[in-house]
């Protein structure tokens, strides 16, 4: 039995109140292809016949969920039908080298999806990663224009790609008919091995009946924009939860792009953890070093507030350690010759329990911490406000939490998002730039009570980093009330149990002088 493929494309433009998964499409067969065995020939434009039949995508994952129930490379012949390339928008990726894959089983997928050479449109190419294994099915045409399809079922993983044995698979029943068992014939052509300069393109080499061929690929990119930083996908990582204690949760995010980690502490669950607030002063440390001095057990270690590396690694975010004011943070900065005075997110827990986000400034040279329910409506385009006192902003009010870090701006408040990157005076100069995708690290409160913490990988080809609403985003859609964003960039980092657990985006821990940690009580 020959092979046959179909294409299901858009209908129209998207609709924005539907799901990708349950909008229109048409149902295309497609034939009429060059065999992309003779890679010495000049690949020719495409030639097809289209049968149009309209239908409903009800799911794509359902698709490969149906084709995970067919036994064997049944699989294989079942993906092809429903995987053809079409003409979708492409943008380039700049290549970045050296480039490995990530071959943990929590990484799955780094590199599946859908594969194809934007120049000659009609052949492509699926592959699955899961782990340190690629399954890889390439469909293509023969000579005589009939279509037909090869298979990787095992090409190891090694540094940027993989290779193994190829195999042409025919047989099998139409869709179109009732299964009828149909048996398949499976024949090794020869060896099929693909790299990757990055994570949406790399070069393909295979041989088919000792007939060599290579071609440059790329990632088939459906839709122009990303989709929202809410569609990763979380896992409790076991890797990352061993020998942690009741109340204590460890979670690893990845798809669209990016990748993340979380974890949650919830003192009501187990009273003998907690989260606390580390630092040292005058100096820096890593998150590492922090976690190993730590004279009680850190299970999570994130970097903490903003810094200055000119002033002997002063802490420029406020910090409070067991009651005491240990760094008042920025008091007031300097922009176009003005002065202003920003009274930045806050987060911390009083001697009640009550763990909350705020605004918070240290008034006066006595420096006493005071909150606001409002920002000071600064804007670095406008004058400054006045200098602000106990009655400046309206609504002050004296803040004693046992244990606090300042950061900013904030992200969540009173279960809203509430940016207000601007009137914390976090303009261009401050080097924070919330509209753009960077690492991003960000502490926050649960509705359920539990305190999370955050870290999202940015500037690599492995996870683009989140703007401040994204992130804010990200910690609504798993149950945050109060949030506010930490330091990012080179500082964000998560350590689990002494271990960095995320990339740091400078390829190494940068040193810090403070850090919130989920620790033994």
């Amino acid at each position: 039995m020959e092979a046959t493929f179909y294409a299901a494309r858009p209908v129209g433009p998207p609709d924005g109140n539907k799901p990708l998964a349950v909008q229109s499409r048409e149902l295309r067969l497609v034939s009429g292809f060059v065999d992309c065995r003779f890679h010495r020939l000049v690949f020719q434009p495409l030639i097809t016949l289209p049968i149009v039949m309209r239908f409903v995508l009800t799911s794509i994952t359902d698709a490969f969920r149906d084709v995970g129930r067919v036994a064997g490379r049944r699989a294989a012949a079942c993906l092809l039908a429903l995987t053809v390339a079409l003409c979708a928008p492409f943008v380039p990726v700049a290549a970045q080298t050296p480039f490995t894959l990530d071959t943990r089983p929590a990484a799955s997928g780094t590199v599946s999806g859908l594969w194809w050479n934007p120049q000659e449109s009609g052949w492509g190419m699926s592959l699955t990663q899961q782990a340190n294994i690629i399954f890889a099915a390439m469909y293509t045409y023969d000579a005589a224009g009939a279509a037909t399809w090869y298979v990787a079922s095992r090409c190891v993983v090694t540094d940027d790609g993989c290779t193994g044995d190829f195999y042409a698979v025919t047989g099998g029943t139409a869709p179109t008919l009732p299964w009828a068992g149909t048996p398949l014939s499976v024949s090794r052509v020869g060896l099929f091995t693909v790299r990757f300069t990055d994570i949406n393109n790399g070069t393909v080499a295979y041989s088919i009946n000792a007939v060599n061929g290579v071609k440059a690929i790329t990632r088939q990119l459906w839709v122009a924009t990303e989709l929202p930083a809410t569609t990763l996908v979380w896992e409790k990582s076991p890797d990352l939860n061993v020998g942690m204690p009741a109340g204590v949760e460890v979670f690893r995010g990845s798809g669209n792009g990016l990748r993340a980690l979380y974890a949650t502490v919830d003192s009501a669950k187990n009273a003998n953890v907690e989260w606390n607030v580390a630092s040292v002063a005058p100096g820096a440390l890593t998150a590492s070093e922090f976690s190993a001095l730590e004279p009680k057990r850190a299970y999570v270690v994130v970097n903490g507030g903003y810094f200055g590396a000119s002033t002997i690694n002063q802490s420029f975010s406020l910090i409070v350690k067991n009651g005491a004011l240990a760094a008042p943070g920025v008091k007031q900065l300097t922009r176009s010759g003005q002065i202003y005075y920003p009274t930045r997110a806050a987060f911390g827990t009083l001697a009640t329990g009550e763990t909350s986000a705020t605004w918070a400034y240290p008034v006066g040279t006595a420096n006493v911490v005071t909150q606001f329910p409002l920002p000071s409506p600064n804007n670095s385009a406008r004058p400054p406000q006045a200098a602000v006192t106990s009655s400046f902003p309206p609504g002050g009010r004296a803040w004693s939490p046992v244990k606090a870090i300042g950061g900013g701006p904030m992200l969540i408040r009173n279960g809203s998002k509430t940016i207000t990157a601007a009137e914390e005076v976090f303009d261009a100069g401050s080097g924070i730039t919330p509209d753009s995708a960077a690492p991003r690290s960000a502490i926050g409160k649960l509705a359920s009570g539990a305190v999370i913490l955050m870290v999202v990988d940015g500037r690599s080809a492995l996870s683009r980093g989140v703007t401040l609403s994204e992130l804010a985003d990200m910690l609504l859609s798993l149950g945050a009330v109060e949030a506010i964003n930490l330091d990012g960039g080179g500082s964000s980092t998560m350590v689990v149990n002494g271990v960095v657990a995320n990339a740091p985006s400078d390829g190494v821990q940068r040193s810090i002088p403070s850090v919130v940690m989920i620790r033994e009580r």
